[in-house]
């Protein structure tokens, strides 16, 4: 059913309810103390209840995926109810995983601890220990190198990895492109497209080919709200600066805009762009690079007659769509205390030559000759990084 109607809820919710419904059952005939003793079995059994309660959760975070923003159904928060009750005390939970972790390698045990750590910090990867997410990483790298087209080894595996100081582009890129190619996942092709983008931007690609290809993959797969921006571009972590929708906190109206945005827009970074084209109140793009544009809502801000190329910054949201520019202003509106984080990465300001005192004698043969090499050395800089060059502050010369 989920293949047919990936996007509807039901397909998820069914499977969860049958996997709680069989686990009740068997906790209710066993011996056990509950779940984490059904879990501690070294039989078919507790193999068994391990991989389900996996199964059961992989579901329900698919099902919190697609219904971002939304409040959730009676049906999904019953789903959680039962499986809380059924873990009972967490730390006992956690803590049978955790024995059993140690004393056998089975990718079960290693795949259900994972999920286990997840569910006990409310199903949201920020709130988990630096402990955690490590322990997570490793436990889903132990169980890539046996199986390295598992989905949910990989998906636990980046969200845990993105979170922690050691994370690498190059690592995450070759894992994500491994699954790309061995699946027909939309998300695989969305978190390259995010990484190609977070590197270009930050100056480690020259242009911005690889993040469209990818970004052309996750178009022709997106499920979902495809214009909702489950992932956003953030100040930091600076070797990730990613935040999840679900960081966000609840949409507010805006008085001073058209449209409503979210009221935790602290950890959120600013980019600036021009506007390319304006069709109406509900349809705008900016445009980030030779390729790269985001779509926007002109509303009654913003006119084609009269701001087409004006120079903007905005919030940047990525949708299965492509990037969506938010809280869209005009630059010389901006609060001037606001950086551009990526102003630095993006392009090379010329500094440190200062225009003349008045009161000073100057040679204005050498300080022209001086100028025009400094000026011809950050040229070729610039042209081998593929870096926009902007000359000001030179003076009278």
């Amino acid at each position: 059913m989920r293949r047919l109607a990936p996007e509807d809820d039901h397909g998820y919710i069914t499977h969860i309810q049958l996997i709680v419904e069989v686990l009740e059952g068997l906790v209710r005939l066993s011996d056990e103390k509950g779940l984490p003793g059904l879990i501690e079995r070294r039989n078919v059994v507790g193999q068994w209840v391990r991989r389900v309660i996996v199964v059961a959760e992989d579901l329900l975070a698919q099902v919190h995926h697609l219904r971002q923003q939304r409040v959730p159904s009676k049906y999904e928060l019953r789903c959680e109810n039962a499986l809380a009750t059924l873990y009972g005390h967490f730390e006992a939970l956690v803590s049978s995983l955790e024995q059993l972790a140690g004393s056998v390698e089975d990718s079960d045990v290693r795949r259900a601890l994972a999920s286990a750590y997840y569910s006990r910090s409310g199903r949201v990867w920020k709130k988990m220990s630096e402990l955690e997410l490590r322990r997570t990483r490793v436990m889903m790298e132990d169980n890539l190198r046996s199986d390295p087209t598992n989905e949910r080894d990989i998906r636990a595996w980046f969200q845990s990895f993105r979170r922690l100081a050691d994370f690498s582009y190059i690592d995450a890129i070759d894992r994500l492109e491994g699954w790309a190619n061995t699946s027909s996942s939309v998300d695989a092709f969305y978190y390259l497209y995010i990484l190609h983008f977070l590197r270009w931007k930050g100056g480690a690609e020259r242009d911005d080919a690889a993040l469209q290809a990818s970004l052309e993959q996750c178009r022709h797969r997106g499920i979902g709200k495809r214009g909702l921006s489950y992932e956003w571009f953030a100040k930091e972590p600076s070797w990730c600066p990613l935040t999840h929708v679900s960081e966000l906190g609840e949409r507010r109206k805006d008085p001073e805009r058209d449209q409503d945005f979210f009221e935790n827009t602290e950890t959120l970074a600013r980019v600036r762009g021009k506007i390319d084209s304006i069709k109406g109140p509900q349809a705008g793009l900016v445009r980030l690079g030779p390729r790269t544009l985001a779509f926007f809502l002109p509303g009654t801000k913003f006119s084609e007659s009269r701001h087409l190329n004006s120079v903007v910054d905005f919030y940047v949201g990525f949708s299965y769509e492509g990037l969506r520019a938010w809280a869209v202003n005009f630059v010389a509106e901006a609060t001037r205390g606001v950086e551009d984080p990526m102003d630095s990465k993006s392009e090379i300001v010329i500094s440190g030559v200062q225009p003349p005192s008045q009161d000073v004698q100057v040679d204005e043969r050498a300080l022209r000759t001086r100028v025009e090499k400094f000026i011809r050395d950050q040229l070729v800089n610039a042209d081998n990084r593929g870096k926009v060059l902007h000359v000001a502050g030179l003076g009278n010369l």
